[in-house]
Order: structure tokens, then sequence, then C-alpha cells
């Protein structure tokens, strides 16, 4: 999130030319989206409401990324962003999905 903030940040990007926006967007929502499916998992599988818990925290955060950038010189809102960083937070959370369910289940500690 914190990589995401500073970015946005920047009136330019310095690898806006070479990379598409849409590709930027969902690859670092990707990121973020595997990585808050882990936190929220403590590291183990997520079951489905956890996933939609992983969505919403990471689309909120686009959500709230893109009215960051309203107030950066150079940059602007766009409701496509959201979008964009939702197919990728889709996309993390499949790959998290997919990973998580070769962790074998965690034995209940005793109180």
């Amino acid at each position: 999130m914190l990589v995401i903030f500073a970015l946005s940040s920047r009136s330019r990007l310095p690898f806006q030319e070479d990379v598409p926006d849409w590709s930027s967007h969902a690859a670092a929502f990707l990121i973020l989206a595997v990585l808050a499916g882990r936190a929220f998992a403590h590291g183990g599988a997520l079951d489905w409401r956890l996933a939609v818990a992983v969505f919403v925290f990471c689309v909120a955060y686009g959500v709230s990324d893109e009215w960051h950038q309203s107030f950066v010189p150079g940059r602007h809102s766009d409701t496509w962003d959201v979008l964009k960083d939702a197919i990728g937070t889709l996309a993390g959370l499949a790959a998290y999905l997919a990973w998580s369910r070769r962790i074998p289940a965690r034995e209940a500690r005793p109180s």
C-alpha cells in the first residue's frame, strides 16, 4: 500500500510511457490482494468470507487511491482505474486461493 501511495503521489511515473496503464494497475492490485489475502488468512487458506473481505478492502483502497490522485498536480481520478484495480484484485485472489488450497489444514490449537 505504501508503494502504491508513493507512486500515486508523483506527477509523472518513470515507466508511464513504457507500461500500459491497465497492466500497472492490475499488477499492483494483484500483489496487494495476494499480500492482503495472506494477512487476512494468517498465512492459511481463505474461505469465501475472507475472500470477500479482501476484495472489499483492496477495492476500497483503490477508491481512496483515486481520491488521493485527484489532489496531485498532473494526475486525475478515473473510475476506470478502480475497475482495473478490481480486476487485478480478483486475479490476486484467484492466485492466492489456488496457492492456499495446497496448504495443509491447520489443527485447532488447545485453549
